[in-house]
């Protein structure tokens, strides 16, 4: 028929069966669950629908149900969509014009988005801006004006005014708002009132720390308390160290506070967990820790000046004594490890300030591995303190513990109880063996599904019945009354009763007064919970939010013992059936540890007993939590490096072979993590998938089975929609969900719900009577016989599984559902579980492996440092080293080459060193000769002038024999000149003694050779 429905997209609302049936003629409609914008097309004999969706608008709502608009209309879920018009609403009309609804705005809907969210952390960005601009600026005064302390002081106070004001005022607003600064994270005082106040206030201790530093150590102080006595000196080191020690006293409290007030998981371990306060939370330690480490480095620093070693040592000693004397005799928290954690650090800055003088960066990662180590094993310290105050509070929940599902499901039908005419038939009527057929009656229709975890039992009473109770003969009514004063508590809005019987089981007790036609009747129905139950409860899906179990008994559980018998347990923990492994010494409470687990174990009298377990941590645990606090601190280190000197930092990170060596490796690691990780992730994925696929498959061919004989007797065939088979059918399905542990679906071979063994999914509206549209494809049109895929209700996805239904002749009569709801607990589960393993190990071994890397960087390197060394060691004229190196290797031939280089350069030296000397003697012939022979000429011409005058027998001989003889004589110095010239070539300069500074020296000399090799220079009075 035209009129009849063929074809659908969506089943999440229910649809009639006859278009006449339906309120799809109006523009906007609200169907079951949300508000539609409808569009019609009509063509020939086919009216095509389309929904547009408004606004989901479900009975109540939870993690997966949740009342919101459609994602383009950004409205805020709490505005309400109407038909009719209000003075203060918004009308919305299409584009004709035509009204087609209104939006209702609730009063005080204040809407957080992203962008306010945005504004906040750029409001505490300019905190943290304006703090690290103040410090530059006192370090700028400190050196440019004399008097910079008061000015520093001022501005500090000025700060801390600011900061009250803000706490008073809960100013900027936009800072307030953000989630960091809700007291249901973290409060403890009225200047800690939440976990962002904690951080503004300990990013103003650090500021104080450093501000302070600037103050003593850059100021006048040192200089002024220089020239103090020896013993004012002493005594001031001794008030440093003192307040030291206060001060890190203040510090471990406030991270005690931290951990132990505050809702935030700080187990790093479970790595899954962290969340982005968690994070916040290590922050804020950093900071602190941070704070303390400054201090005790600024203290040493100030003190080194005054005190020698010895002086050094016997101060702090005494600060420490007094300090522990003063702890022990006004009840301090004193934790030894702390004490240890303490003095730890104190060798490492002596190290630095007396001998080292330097700050290397190793000198950094020691720091953090003290810390780290310390930070992991007092949190965890503290968190066990924490667990077992918390497992107090739990124990004595689980003593007068409460079902909130099935308090609720019980108002919920209460009125339809009292309203079933059938029951009340049952009651009044002259039925043969009435109590019975009246438990029967109740369990199948109103005590099936989540029920099954309790023993239901009646009792009907008349005007004329008694009972027997406690050896006195009671009406029913004055019996069970006396039952509700001792131990009744009624539940809300609701004529049942929750009895605290203390009987280690949960009970529930309720009545209906029925008027027969000369009796008063009343049905007294009693529940109590199964002895022992497997903790499965409903699904989230179908439990509003306001009544959702609390997550603080998650990772817990728990079990009741009576008369030393085990009554009621839940959890993972395999309890014995008796309370021997948890007998104690009659003390009410008791911490055990047994199986990997903590208990501890309450017993309320001498019959009853309650343990509460959890799972204890590990020492593997506490290395893995050392590892990722150990990381995050190091990155911390690096981005405070990186912003104090960015430009030195880069000129430090150049890329040598070491480094290259060393971020390949790393690499590789980090590659083979993420390769190694994610295929571990998918392919277990995978086969989860495929087990559960396999696991709803064997499932759903039993239930077919079990139908197939349950359903012989009822006639299953054309007349399958009569109202008495649906009623069998929905029977049936309960008892078959019932036996399989799984909820079932029954759909007409036109895509329609018959029966359901949890109505409540369709009662309220959750999902619409319709089979899945690809579901409906797939075995309808494409005739397969098993189907599996998702499918979702609201956020909640979940596994659903289809098969076509035959009688024994083999003609198709429906099609059955198993809708998988507790597959994605369990799916996220087995991934959590698999991500945090491979995670938690990746980090351990990335940790190792760096380290591993880093000493065989260095060790590679190590023999490339020394061939560097030599080479450049090497000179012409000196006698250069040859290298020891017996491996035979690439760097052992290496080695070979240069040694033999040496001995070729030594003997190319000295080829070179007597080719020199002989040219050198070569020149200096040349220059002699020539100094020489410029004398013998001009006394060559004068014995040549002699001879001619003697043979002319010259008048004037004489006078020319003595005038040439003179020029001879003078010609002779000339060369005895440069005889003794040449012969004195050779000789050392005379020596010139002068006076000299030998301290002076010798300080220049061990300057210049500073950080090459290591010499030390002591000055006695005697030579200062």
């Amino acid at each position: 028929m035209h009129d009849s429905l063929r074809f659908w997209t969506d089943n999440s609302i229910s649809i009639e069966a006859r278009y006449s049936n339906t309120k799809l003629s109006s523009n906007v409609v609200r169907l079951n669950n949300a508000w539609y914008i409808v569009k019609h097309i009509h063509a020939k004999n086919i009216d095509v629908i389309g929904l547009v969706l408004i606004k989901k608008n479900y009975s109540f709502e939870n993690d997966y149900l949740t009342n919101a608009f459609h994602n383009d209309f950004n409205l805020h879920p709490h505005t309400k969509v109407s038909k009719v018009k209000m003075s203060y609403s918004f009308d919305i009309s299409d584009r004709n014009g035509n009204y087609l609804f209104s939006l209702v705005p609730i009063n005080s809907i204040f809407s957080k988005n992203i962008h306010w969210e945005l504004l906040g952390m750029l409001y505490f960005l300019s905190i943290v801006f304006i703090l690290l601009f103040l410090v530059k600026w006192f370090r700028q005064l400190s050196v440019q004006q004399e008097h910079s302390e008061r000015l520093i002081l001022l501005i500090i106070i000025f700060v801390l005014f600011i900061r009250y004001l803000m706490i008073e005022f809960k100013f900027p607003f936009q800072i307030y708002s953000l989630d960091y600064f809700d007291p249901g994270h973290f409060a403890v005082s009225y200047f800690y009132p939440s976990l962002g106040d904690f951080l503004i206030n300990s990013m103003l201790i650090l500021f104080f720390v450093i501000s302070f530093f600037i103050l003593f150590r850059k100021g006048k102080f040192v200089r002024r308390l220089g020239k103090e006595k020896q013993t004012i000196k002493f005594i001031a080191s001794f008030a440093f160290f003192i307040i030291l020690i206060v001060f890190f006293h203040i510090i471990i409290n406030l991270i005690r506070s931290l951990v132990f007030n505050s809702s935030i998981i700080l187990d790093a371990y479970k790595i899954l967990d962290i969340s982005v306060l968690s994070i916040v939370a290590y922050f804020i330690i950093a900071v602190l820790i941070s704070s303390l480490i400054i201090l005790i480095d600024h203290i040493f620093f100030i003190s080194k000046h005054f005190l020698k070693k010895r002086q050094f040592l016997i101060v702090l000693v005494l600060a420490l004594v007094v300090y522990y004397v003063f702890a022990l005799f006004l009840n301090f928290d004193l934790s030894l490890k702390s004490l240890l954690f303490l003095i730890s650090l104190l060798p490492v800055f002596f190290y630095i300030h007396y001998w080292s003088k330097k700050y290397h960066y190793s000198f950094y990662i020691i720091l953090i591995f003290i810390s780290s180590a310390y930070i992991v094993l007092f949190t965890a310290n503290t968190m066990k303190i924490k667990e077992q105050n918390k497992a107090r509070v739990l124990i004595s929940k689980l003593q007068t513990e409460r079902d909130m599902v099935a308090e609720h499901l019980l108002t919920n039908r209460e009125s339809i109880i009292f309203e079933d005419k059938e029951l009340e038939n049952l009651i009044t009527g002259e039925i043969e063996n009435k109590p019975a057929e009246t438990y029967n009656y109740l369990l199948k229709k109103y005590f099936q599904g989540y029920f099954k975890k309790f023993d239901l039992d009646i009792l009907i009473c008349c005007n004329c019945d008694n009972l027997e109770s406690a050896n006195q003969l009671e009406y029913c009514a004055k019996y069970y009354g006396k039952q509700i004063d001792d131990y009744g508590k009624k539940l809300r809005n609701s004529n049942f009763y929750y009895l605290n019987n203390n009987n280690g089981r949960v009970s529930y007790f309720g009545s209906v007064n029925y008027s027969g036609k000369n009796t008063n009747y009343t049905l007294y129905i009693m529940l109590d919970s199964k002895l022992i139950t497997r903790g499965v409860g409903y699904p989230d899906l179908l439990i509003e939010g306001k009544i959702k179990k609390q997550s603080s008994m998650d990772g817990y559980s728990y079990a009741k013992y009576s008369k030393n018998e085990l009554k009621t347990r839940s959890g993972s923990f395999p309890y014995d059936l008796n309370d021997r492994i948890f007998e104690n010494s009659g003390q009410q409470y008791t911490f055990v540890t047994h199986n990997d687990y903590n208990h501890v174990v309450y017993r309320s009298s001498d019959e009853n007993l309650i343990v509460l377990s959890r799972p204890m941590v590990k020492s593997l645990d506490l290395v893995i939590a050392f590892s990722y606090v150990f990381v995050f601190f190091n990155l911390l280190l690096l981005i405070s490096l990186s912003i104090n000197n960015f430009s030195s930092l880069l000129y430090q990170a150049q890329l040598n072979f070491e480094n290259k060596l060393f971020i390949s490796m790393i690499f590789i690691l980090a590659l083979s993590f993420i390769l190694v990780g994610s295929g571990s992730v998918y392919y277990n994925v995978l086969q989860f998938e495929k087990k559960s696929n396999k696991n709803i498959s064997e499932k759903l061919e039993s239930v077919l089975k079990g139908l197939e004989l349950e359903v012989f007797d009822i006639a299953f065939n054309d007349s399958l929609l009569h109202k008495a088979n649906i009623q069998k059918l929905n029977e049936l399905l309960r008892k078959q969900s019932d036996v399989f542990d799984t909820d079932m679906n029954l759909y007409n071979l036109e895509g329609q719900l018959i029966a359901s063994s949890r109505p409540e999914i369709f009662s309220k509206k959750l999902i619409g009577n319709l089979m899945d549209p690809e579901a409906y494809k797939q075995m309808k049109i494409n005739e397969k016989v098993r189907f599996i895929h998702q499918e979702s209700i609201g956020l909640l996805k979940y596994t659903s599984a289809y098969a076509l239904f035959r009688n024994n002749n083999k003609k198709k009569l429906a099609y059955i559902n198993l809708p998988h709801f507790t597959k994605p607990g369990l799916l996220q589960k087995e991934i959590s579980n698999l991500i945090i393993t491979v995670i938690n190990l990746y980090v351990v071994l990335f940790i190792l492996v760096a380290a591993i890397a880093f000493f065989m960087s260095n060790k590679i390197t190590q023999p490339l440092r020394m061939l560097q060394s030599k080479f450049s060691g090497v000179e012409l004229g000196k006698q250069s080293e040859q290298i020891v190196y017996n491996k035979k290797d690439e760097i052992g031939a290496l080695v070979t080459e240069y040694n033999s280089m040496l001995v070729k350069l030594a003997e190319n030296v000295e080829l070179l060193a007597k080719t020199e000397r002989e040219d050198a003697w070569r020149e200096m012939a040349k220059q002699v000769a020539h100094e020489i022979k410029n004398p013998l000429t001009p006394m060559k011409l004068s014995v040549q002038f002699l001879q001619r005058s003697w043979k002319d027998n010259d008048k004037n001989f004489e006078k020319k024999l003595i005038k040439y003889t003179q020029a001879l004589i003078d010609q002779i110095n000339t060369l005895s000149n440069i005889a003794t010239e040449f012969s004195s070539f050779a000789k050392m300069p005379k020596p010139q003694n002068e006076p000299v500074n030998l301290v002076v020296k010798l300080e220049n000399t061990i300057n210049l050779f500073k950080g090459k090799i290591f010499i030390s220079l002591s000055k006695t009075n005697e030579f200062a």
